[in-house]
């Protein structure tokens, strides 16, 4: 049976390649891969290579760019608006013939975008700043908004109020056996007490957003709604609260990206290092780091050593690596969280005072 299917494959690409070196001069077909699986790889990204191509991509040359999806679509919402303005095929049609093309080098027939696993400055990278240059893609109609509206309004959530969203990955997320894993990305949600606390003196409400977590928050405030864990969660409220949303806070996780979308500002805290690179595209304002403390030297250790130790990438990290040298990974206080969104906000509101050691 494996065999029948790989001939009929054969034969379909062959069929396929034909009919391209028939139409070459009027049109070029070209293919590439939509990473539903992951909500990060799929929505910057895309963001990205819409605003790309709007801007910057003006060869008179007619093309036509034709996608398929993973299997598995983390939000489904987000994937039907990438269909309005995406031509997006079934899997079984595209992929055998995407694959063949990155086998065989044939790169004018892929769309010029930057796949992960080929470039350390991905398609996540906004190396041309476009997204600062272009008014968002995704649109929600009359209908969408007062069904949003309506649905949050059930949480406590008004649609005149004012609101910022903060998340935590933890370990509903995604549980590995590599300890290393967990400790750089995941971190306590109720490190937020503080800055929910603040961020009520100015009429803001908090809310927690994403939709696979596993704490709870152990904390009381009058302003706070934990949307993640109601009752009412779906991919279109993902997308609207981040729509909607004055910023965001939380850490290096793929549902920081959904800021992007709609071009809103947002704070990162417990980064890792490396995290710092991938915040190019204007939209990221301010960010505090997790720190590598040595229990051998009793200290914590600074930004270069902790990028010396680990060779700049914090997948070197290991289990093993901190084990061999006595390390712990300390998470940003409660304090410094807080302290990180009152300097935003002052700042936003221009009546931050600098400190004698700014620049």
């Amino acid at each position: 049976m494996n065999f029948v299917r790989l001939i009929i494959k054969n034969i379909y690409i062959f069929i396929i390649f034909q009919i391209f070196k028939i139409i070459k001069n009027f049109v070029v077909i070209r293919f590439g891969l939509i990473e539903t699986r992951a909500i990060g790889h799929f929505s910057k990204p895309i963001e990205i290579y819409l605003a790309e191509k709007e801007i910057l991509h003006n060869d008179n040359k007619k093309f036509i760019d034709i996608w398929f999806t993973n299997e598995k679509v983390s939000n489904i919402f987000l994937l039907k608006k990438w269909k309005i303005l995406l031509l997006v095929f079934p899997n079984f049609l595209i992929k055998p013939l995407y694959y063949y093309c990155r086998k065989n080098s044939l790169n004018h027939h892929l769309i010029p975008y930057r796949e992960w696993e080929d470039n350390p400055v991905w398609q996540v990278h906004d190396i041309n700043k476009v997204l600062i240059k272009t008014k968002p893609k995704i649109i929600f109609t009359k209908k969408e908004i007062l069904f949003c509206e309506s649905e949050l309004k059930k949480i406590g959530l008004n649609k005149d109020d004012i609101f910022f969203c903060f998340f935590a990955r933890d370990n509903a997320y995604r549980y590995t056996s590599d300890k290393y894993d967990n400790i750089i990305k995941n971190f306590d949600i109720n490190q937020f007490e503080y800055a929910c606390n603040y961020m009520q003196k100015f009429k803001y409400k908090s809310v927690r957003i994403g939709n696979k977590v596993q704490d709870n928050i152990n904390f009381k405030n009058s302003s706070l709604i934990n949307y993640s864990q109601s009752k009412i969660v779906s991919p279109m409220l993902d997308l609207y609260l981040a729509y909607k949303c004055e910023f965001f806070c939380g850490g290096d996780t793929g549902l920081f990206l959904l800021a992007s979308l709609f071009r809103k500002e947002s704070l990162m805290v417990n980064a890792p290092l490396h995290s710092a690179n991938d915040l190019d595209d204007g939209l990221c304002q301010m960010i505090i780091f997790k720190k590598i403390f040595s229990e051998k030297e009793n200290r914590i250790l600074s930004f270069s050593e902790t990028l010396a130790l680990t060779k700049e990438n914090y997948d070197n990290l290991t289990d093993e690596l901190i084990m061999n040298n006595n390390l712990k990974v300390l998470d940003n206080s409660k304090e410094e969280i807080k302290d990180l969104i009152e300097e935003f906000i002052q700042r936003k509101n221009n009546s931050w005072k600098k400190n004698s050691d700014e620049d």
